[in-house]
């Protein structure tokens, strides 16, 4: 109402008395439907003066038993609130010029407003606090404006019992906890059932201690925000596809207490990183959860397989409207795959991340190094991410990437790089004009690139010197050129050593030319160079590799073939060896490689055999023997299948499927 209207009513009732009186009608300053305290402003058994006036001063009591309920009972909610409190100091309500003038209808209206709005503001329908279903609107009437007649009217005593009975205490469910307190707060005020031992919150307090101690049932922190505490697990490394090596632990506590059966919620960003998991509970990217006896929670974060980077997990507890979180930060890699690579005297390990070498650097084969020899293994600079394979000739390293390109850096005085000059590389460089390599090989002064062309077909490309029939009619190129050698089906692998080449096909057949002084490509020609590519072996093999002066085969029934000088015993075996000059070392080989002068498989048992040089202990025996035998067990114990074996001019070195390097 505004105070215009109400200023017109006040002067008007100033008349309303002396009519009344005149007629015989006698006011009560307070009746007996008064008398009773605590609150209780109305017994419905008194209704002798529910049709007498009531005045203003009557109104005002009414006005303020009901603010001190509304005060008292709401305490949580903040009280009566701000329209009652400025009602209740306003100059009307704190003289007395006119409590013994009667009340007009608009003014009951005005002060009976704002205690149903204070209901609808808490969000309490009216059939919980005694006014029956039929009142389920937010106020029995809305202020009228002073067009309306009826608001002059003088109020009776009824009509204020009526708009101030509120029974803040009612309990249809038969609990000692008020129908409106657990509507509110999202419990059952309907149920049959006694909700006095329910503890919504699960922070050992029942509703009913929640209502008498006016705190909120569903806030486990009742407004006061805990402490949040990374235990252990933050700054962790996880491999993608995998989880945490170690729980994330959080603990939750307060007033120097540690609060068991706390909520939290967990989240994890980016969202795309991986999952959350708690105990047995599903797995998300949003979980809620609560701690333990301690006031401690275990969470287990699964990195997702294609995502690397930074995630945050992310602890939060709420309380009212405010909230508090800590997060634990956690790196994500992808799954780490290690390959190992060789070349006359370095040693290459790439772990799907970086790639650390050691070795010889007198043409900077190692990237970013400046001594000329490095004995420990560190971080190669400048080289891209995604890579397949790294292979070495003499002076010169190729590197393969997943995406078909080739970087290649080192001593370049051949042209043996492909950059169209003769100038060295100290970084990786890319090499320029070739698309779809799957597969590369350096010799001595010589690079290989084999290309898809599409279709099932494949083109050889040379570059460096290609003399001693690598390329006939070129003798150096310093950019990718393609081989005129034809091959009966289309090449998958390479491989290269001094001045030759073996191609491995996809019918299993092996392909070769150049140097062929120890019969290294074909063991049945006495030629010294083999100019045209000559077909070794026609079929079967899945498997190929070289070394300066000799070359191997792995076939699909795991035989070991080998071919070419025999000055070092390298191709020592108690098998027969073929007509053709290719022996058969084995017949249940799993992985085998070539040195300068040695030879080292893997049996399927995972016995490592050895035979050839041994003059720098490179087959792992404590004496030169050059016979083939298993590896000395004290001296170079195999202690894990190995996945990976490749070698050096006068090293061997493997990798177990435990990812431990030995060598």
């Amino acid at each position: 109402m505004n105070p215009s209207f109400t200023l017109k009513m006040q002067f008007k009732s100033k008349l309303i008395p002396s009519i009344l009186c005149c007629i015989g009608l006698q006011l009560q300053a307070a009746p007996a439907w008064w008398a009773d305290t605590d609150y209780q402003l109305v017994d419905d058994a008194k209704t002798e003066n529910d049709d007498a006036l009531v005045v203003q001063g009557q109104a005002k009591q009414a006005f303020a038993a009901s603010r001190s309920y509304f005060d008292d009972t709401f305490v949580q909610f903040g009280g009566a609130g701000d329209d009652i409190d400025t009602l209740f100091d306003s100059s009307w309500f704190t003289t007395s010029t006119y409590d013994y003038t009667v009340l007009l209808n608009g003014q009951l209206k005005s002060l009976a407003h704002p205690f149903y709005k204070r209901l609808n503001e808490i969000g309490i329908p009216l059939s919980l606090v005694g006014f029956g279903a039929n009142y389920d609107e937010p106020f029995p009437w809305t202020e009228n404006d002073s067009s309306d007649d009826a608001d002059y009217a003088p109020a009776l005593i009824g009509q204020v019992k009526y708009v101030f009975s509120f029974d803040l205490n009612l309990s249809q469910d038969g609990d000692t906890i008020p129908d409106w307190w657990e509507y509110v707060f999202q419990t059952d005020p309907n149920a049959s059932m006694d909700n006095s031992a329910t503890d919504s919150d699960g922070d050992s307090r029942t509703d009913a201690t929640e209502y008498t101690e006016k705190t909120d049932p569903t806030d486990y922190y009742d407004g006061a925000l805990p402490t949040l505490a990374i235990v252990s697990g933050d700054n962790q490394q996880v491999t993608g596809d995998n989880p945490t090596s170690d729980p994330i632990i959080v603990r939750v506590g307060k007033n120097s207490e540690w609060l068991s059966n706390a909520p939290l919620e967990i989240s994890v960003s980016p969202l795309n990183s991986g999952e959350l998991s708690v105990g047995e509970d599903p797995t998300g990217t949003n979980l809620s959860a609560r701690t333990d006896e301690n006031g401690e929670l275990s969470v287990v974060y699964s990195a997702a397989s294609d995502f690397e980077g930074s995630a945050t997990i992310d602890f939060l507890a709420r309380s009212a409207s405010n909230e508090i979180s800590v997060q634990a930060i956690l790196t994500v890699i992808r799954e780490l795959s290690f390959s190992l690579f060789s070349g006359p005297n370095q040693t290459y390990l790439y772990n799907s991340i970086t790639t650390s070498a050691a070795g010889r650097n007198d043409s900077g084969q190692l990237v970013g190094k400046t001594d000329t020899v490095a004995d420990q293994f560190s971080k190669l600079s400048g080289l891209p991410d995604e890579i397949v394979k790294i292979t070495v000739g003499e002076d010169h390293v190729l590197a393969l990437t997943t995406s078909g390109l080739v970087y290649a850096w080192g001593d370049n005085f051949f042209g043996q790089l492909g950059l169209g000059d003769f100038q060295g590389r100290a970084t990786p460089t890319i090499v320029a004009g070739l698309d779809n390599v799957i597969d590369v090989a350096a010799g001595d002064g010589f690079s290989g690139f084999l290309v898809d062309d599409g279709d099932g077909a494949t083109t050889v490309y040379l570059s460096g010197n290609l003399k001693g029939g690598l390329r006939a009619g070129v003798g150096l190129s310093n950019l990718p050129i393609a081989s005129v050698q034809t091959l009966d089906s289309s090449a998958k692998q390479l491989s290269a050593s001094g001045h030759h080449m073996l191609v491995l096909c996809t019918d299993g057949s092996v392909w070769g030319w150049g140097q062929n002084t120890f019969g290294q490509v074909d063991p049945s020609s006495t030629a010294s160079y083999v100019n045209e590519a000559a077909q070794i072996i026609d079929s079967g093999v899945i498997a190929i590799a070289t070394s300066t002066g000799n070359s191997l085969a792995i076939t699909s029934s795991s035989e070991l073939k080998a071919w070419g000088n025999t000055a070092f015993n390298q191709l020592a075996s108690e098998t027969l060896n073929s007509s053709n000059g290719i022996y058969i070392l084995d017949q249940n080989v799993v992985h085998a490689t070539l040195g300068n002068g040695f030879i080292a498989y893997l049996n399927e048992s995972d016995i490592l055999m050895t035979a050839g040089l041994n003059d720098s202990g490179q087959l792992g025996r404590v004496t030169g023997d050059q016979m083939i035998a298993s590896v000395d067990v004290v001296a170079r114990p195999v202690v894990d299948a190995i996945s990976i074996l490749v070698s050096g001019d006068r090293h061997l070195i493997y990798l177990t499927e435990s990812d431990e390097f030995y060598g």
